[in-house]
C-alpha cells in the first residue's frame, strides 16, 4: 500500500513534471512559432523589399539604357553635326577665298569704271559742248522775231525745245508782195530733230528764195520732193519726215502794216498734217490742212497739196503751232487739247501780244503742273 501510495505520489509528480515541462515546452514552441513567424514576416518583408528594389534597379537600367541610347544618338548627331560643320567649314573656306578673290575683281573693275566714268564725263562735257553749240547755230538760222513783227502790226513766239536743241523750227521770208511764215515740226526731238530741223530751213530757203517757188502748196510739193531725195528714202526706207503749217499774207507793199482798217487782206495757207487758226469778227476760226505729212518712203502717191484762201482785215490774229503745245501732259497723263486751246484763244485773241504770250504760257504751265514737257513746242501768234 505503501508502495502504491509512493508510486501514486512519483505518478502524480511525474505527471506534475511531465505537466509543467509540457506546459513550457508548449510555451517555448509558441514563443519559437512566433520568432519563426516573426522571421517569416522579416523574410517576406526583405522578400518584398528585394522585390521592389529589383523593380527599381531594373527600371533603373532600362531608364539607364534610354539615356544611353538617346546619348549614343545625339553623340551620332554631333558627329553628323561636327562632318557637316567640317563640310560647311570647307565651303566656307572656298567662299571666302571667292570672296576675295571677287573683292579684288570689284576692286580691279572699280579702277576701270572710275577711269571709264572719267573719260565719259570728258566725252559728255564734250557732246554737252557740241550740242550748246548746235543750239547756237539752230537759234542762229532761226528768223529774227524783230523782223517778223517789223511785217505785222506785233507778233510773238513760244519756242520751246524738250532737250537743247529743237527738231521745230520756224521760217520766215519775204519776197515781192508775200509774206511767208511756217511751224514746222520735225520727225523726233533732240539732235535727230535738230538734224530735220536743218535740212528743212535749208530746203525752204532753196525753193522760195533760190527757186522763186510762191504758191503755198507747190512750195509743199516740192518740199516733200527734196525730203525723200535728199534722205535717199526710196534706198533707205527712211519715214523721217515734218509737218508744217505755211501761211503766206499778200500784200500791196509786202507788209500788213500799210493795208487801212476794214480793208481785205488775203491770206493762203497750206497745211501737212497741221492746222492753223485766225480770229475775225470776234470768231476763232480753224483752218484744216491736208491730211498729209512731208517726207517718208511710204505712201508717195497721195492727194496733192491744196491751199486754203480767205481774208482777214487788220487787228484780225494768225496762229501757227506745232502739236507740241496741245499734246502737252498733265500729271494724269491728259492732253491740253484743241478744245482748250479753242477756248484760249477766244477768251485772249484781243489782247496784246505780250499778255497773249503770257497768257499761253501760263495756261501751258497751269496744265503740266511740273509733268516733263514731252515734245517741241513751237506757238505763233501774229496781229494783222
Amino acid at each position: 500500500m505503501l508502495f502504491n501510495i509512493v508510486l501514486m505520489i512519483i505518478t502524480g509528480g511525474l505527471v506534475a513534471w511531465s505537466s509543467w515541462q509540457f506546459v513550457r515546452y508548449r510555451r517555448q514552441m509558441e514563443q519559437n512559432n512566433e520568432e519563426v513567424t516573426q522571421l517569416t514576416n522579416e523574410l517576406e518583408e526583405r522578400d518584398l523589399q528585394l522585390a521592389a528594389q529589383e523593380k527599381q534597379y531594373i527600371k533603373s537600367l532600362d531608364e539607364l539604357k534610354k539615356v544611353q541610347d538617346a546619348m549614343n544618338a545625339k553623340q551620332q548627331t554631333l558627329e553628323f553635326t561636327n562632318q557637316k560643320m567640317q563640310a560647311n567649314e570647307q565651303v566656307l573656306i572656298k567662299a571666302y577665298n571667292q570672296l576675295k578673290e571677287s573683292q579684288e575683281e570689284i576692286k580691279y573693275q572699280k579702277g576701270v569704271l572710275e577711269e571709264t566714268l572719267d573719260e565719259l564725263q570728258v566725252k559728255n562735257s564734250r557732246i554737252t559742248d557740241s550740242i550748246s553749240y548746235a543750239k547756237k547755230i539752230q537759234q542762229a538760222i532761226l528768223p529774227n522775231p524783230i523782223e517778223i513783227q517789223k511785217s505785222f502790226s506785233d507778233a510773238f513766239i513760244i519756242f520751246s525745245p524738250k532737250d537743247v536743241v529743237s527738231g521745230d523750227f520756224y521760217w520766215f521770208s519775204q519776197i515781192e508782195n508775200k509774206t511767208f511764215i511756217a511751224a514746222v515740226d520735225c520727225t523726233g526731238h533732240g539732235v535727230p530733230g535738230a538734224f530735220m530741223s536743218m535740212i528743212g530751213h535749208t530746203l525752204l530757203n532753196q525753193i522760195v528764195r533760190e527757186k522763186k517757188i510762191l504758191e503755198p502748196s507747190e512750195i509743199l510739193e516740192t518740199l516733200d520732193a527734196e525730203i525723200y531725195t535728199s534722205l535717199k528714202q526710196k534706198e533707205s526706207k527712211s519715214i523721217d519726215g515734218m509737218d508744217l503749217s505755211l501761211c503766206c499774207v499778200e500784200t500791196p507793199m509786202g507788209s500788213t502794216r500799210l493795208k487801212k482798217p476794214g480793208e481785205p487782206i488775203k491770206v493762203i495757207f497750206c497745211g501737212a498734217k497741221s492746222n492753223m487758226y485766225y480770229s475775225h469778227l470776234g470768231e476763232i476760226h480753224k483752218v484744216k490742212g491736208d491730211r498729209r505729212a512731208l517726207g517718208g518712203w511710204l505712201k508717195r502717191d497721195q492727194r496733192p497739196f491744196t491751199n486754203t484762201v480767205f481774208e482777214v482785215e487788220r487787228g484780225d490774229m494768225l496762229y501757227l503751232i506745232t502739236d507740241g503745245y496741245t499734246d502737252a501732259a498733265s500729271p494724269g497723263r491728259r492732253h491740253l487739247g484743241t478744245t482748250k486751246l479753242y477756248k484760249f484763244m477766244l477768251q485772249i485773241h484781243t489782247k496784246s501780244l505780250e499778255q497773249q504770250k503770257d497768257f499761253f504760257l501760263n495756261a501751258l504751265k497751269s496744265h503740266q503742273r511740273g509733268t516733263e514737257q514731252r515734245d517741241d513746242i513751237t506757238f505763233i501768234g501774229l496781229r494783222i
